[in-house]
C-alpha cells in the first residue's frame, strides 16, 4: 500500500454500527461496500491463507467438527465460502445458504450446534489477529480496524445465525413429526406407514420396543431426560412415555429415574413396533396398580413382565393371548391334533386332580393314554405342573388359547 493510501485510510471517518432488524443485527449494505475501497486490496491479499489458518485453528480448538474424516473438506469448503463472502455481496447470500445447510445437517446427524459456533468464534479469533498485524505493519487508524472488526463480527453473527435456524428448522420439523409417530404407535390416529414416519422423525425403527411411563407425584412440568434421538418421548400431563430399542432400555430407565427422585417407572416387555400401544397400556396400567399397592416396585420400577398375571386379570385379550402363547409354549410346538389333546388332558388335571382313569373317562379314552400324555407333558413343563403358584397360570393360559375346551 502506498503511503498516500495509507494515509487516506487513517484519516477516514468512523462507520455507523449496523443496525438491527426484528432482533437481529445485520448490515445495511455488503460487506465490500461498507470498507473503504483502497483496503479491500490490501485485505484480499493477507486474506489468502486465512481459510487454512481457520481450518488449522478449528482443528486445535474444535477438533470434534473435524475428527471425522469426510468432516474436514467439508469445513474447509465452509469456511472457504465464508471468506470469500465477506469480500463479495453474493458470495454473502451463498455463505449464508451454506452455513443454513451446514446448521441443517448438523441436526440430521444428531450432533449439536454448538461446535459449529465455537468454530465460527475461532474464526474471529484468527480475523482478529490477522487485523492486528495489518495494523502494526500499515499503520492503519484505530477506528478504521475498529470498522473492519466490526463488519468481521456482525458478518460472523449472521452466519452463527443462519447454521442456528437450520439447526432449528430440522429439529422443529423432527419434533413435529416424532409427536406424530408417537401418536401412531399409541393407536391414537389411522395407521399410516410408520417407516415413513419414523425417516421424517430421523429415528431408525427397531425390530422391537419398549415402552417406559414415567409417573410423578406435583404439576412440575418435565425436564429433559437428555436420551438422545434414539429414544421418542412424549409428556403426557404427570406422565411422561418413552420408546426405544431394548438395548437402549436400561439407560432410558435410569434417565426418567434421575429426573425426581420420587418419579415411578414402569417398563412394559419388548414387542413390535406395531405393537407398541399394548405396552404402553400395561405401563399404565402396571402404574395404576403400584398406586394401589396391588404390586409392589423395586426400586421405583414396576417391571410389566414380573407381573404379568397381575396385569392379566385387568388387562385384554391381546396380553392374554401373548402371555399364554409364551406360558405355553413346548405344547404349541405339537401338532395341532396332539396339541390339542395334550391340552385338554393338562387342564383337566390342574383343575380336578383327579386320577388317570377318571380324567380318561371324563375324555373319553383310556387311562394309559392319559398317563402317556402326562408323561409327556411332566417332560414339558417339568416342576412348574405341581407349583401352585403356577397353575392358575397355565388354567388361565389353556382357557385362553384353546376356548373351545370350556365345555369338554
Amino acid at each position: 500500500m502506498s503511503s498516500r493510501e495509507a494515509s487516506e485510510l487513517r484519516s477516514l471517518p468512523s462507520r455507523a454500527a449496523p443496525t438491527r432488524l426484528r432482533g437481529r443485527e445485520v448490515l445495511q449494505t455488503p460487506v465490500r461496500h461498507q470498507l473503504p475501497a483502497p483496503l479491500l486490496p490490501m485485505l484480499r491479499t493477507a486474506a489468502r491463507r486465512l481459510p487454512e489458518q481457520v481450518v488449522a485453528r478449528i482443528a486445535v480448538e474444535v477438533p470434534v467438527l473435524v475428527e471425522r474424516e469426510r468432516m474436514r473438506p467439508v469445513v474447509s469448503d465452509a469456511v472457504a465460502v465464508a471468506v470469500l463472502g465477506f469480500f463479495e455481496g453474493g458470495g454473502a447470500c451463498a455463505a449464508t445458504a451454506r452455513f443454513h445447510e451446514f446448521g441443517r445437517a448438523q441436526a440430521e446427524s444428531g450432533a449439536s450446534v454448538v461446535p459449529v459456533l465455537q468454530a465460527l468464534q475461532a474464526a474471529a479469533s484468527v480475523a482478529w489477529e490477522l487485523l492486528h498485524r495489518l495494523a502494526r505493519h500499515e499503520g492503519l487508524a484505530g477506528h478504521v480496524i475498529a470498522d473492519i472488526g466490526s463488519a468481521v463480527s456482525a458478518y460472523l453473527r449472521s452466519l452463527g445465525q443462519a447454521v442456528e435456524r437450520g439447526h432449528y428448522e430440522v429439529r422443529r420439523a423432527r419434533t413435529d413429526a416424532r409427536a406424530v409417530l408417537l401418536a401412531v404407535l399409541m393407536g391414537r390416529h389411522d395407521e399410516r406407514p410408520v417407516a415413513e414416519l419414523a425417516e421424517r422423525a430421523g429415528w431408525d425403527v427397531p425390530d422391537h420396543v419398549v415402552v417406559l411411563v414415567a409417573e410423578r407425584r406435583g404439576a412440575e412440568a418435565w425436564a429433559d431426560p437428555g436420551t438422545g434421538p434414539h429414544v421418542l418421548l412424549r409428556p403426557e400431563g404427570d406422565r411422561l412415555v418413552a420408546v426405544c430399542a431394548p438395548a437402549c432400555a436400561p439407560a432410558t430407565r435410569e434417565a426418567l429415574l434421575a429426573l425426581d427422585r420420587v418419579s415411578l417407572v414402569a417398563e412394559a416387555w419388548p414387542v413390535p413396533p406395531t405393537e407398541a400401544r399394548h405396552g404402553y397400556r400395561w405401563a399404565r396400567r402396571a402404574l395404576a396398580l403400584a398406586r394401589e399397592r396391588q404390586v409392589v416396585p423395586v426400586g421405583r420400577v414396576v417391571r410389566c413382565a414380573e407381573h404379568r398375571l397381575d396385569l392379566w386379570v385387568n388387562a385384554d385379550q391381546a396380553l392374554a393371548a401373548a402371555t399364554s402363547a409364551e406360558l405355553l409354549a413346548p405344547l404349541l410346538r405339537e401338532t395341532p391334533a396332539n396339541r390339542r389333546a395334550l391340552a385338554a388332558t393338562l387342564l383337566r388335571m390342574l383343575e380336578t386332580r383327579q386320577s388317570a382313569p377318571e380324567i380318561a373317562r371324563q375324555l373319553g379314552t383310556h387311562a394309559q393314554t392319559i398317563r402317556h400324555r402326562r408323561r409327556k407333558l411332566e417332560a414339558m413343563f417339568e416342576d412348574r405342573l405341581t407349583d401352585p403358584r403356577h397353575t392358575m397360570g397355565f388354567i388361565l393360559a389353556l382357557r385362553t388359547l384353546f376356548p373351545d375346551l370350556r365345555g369338554a
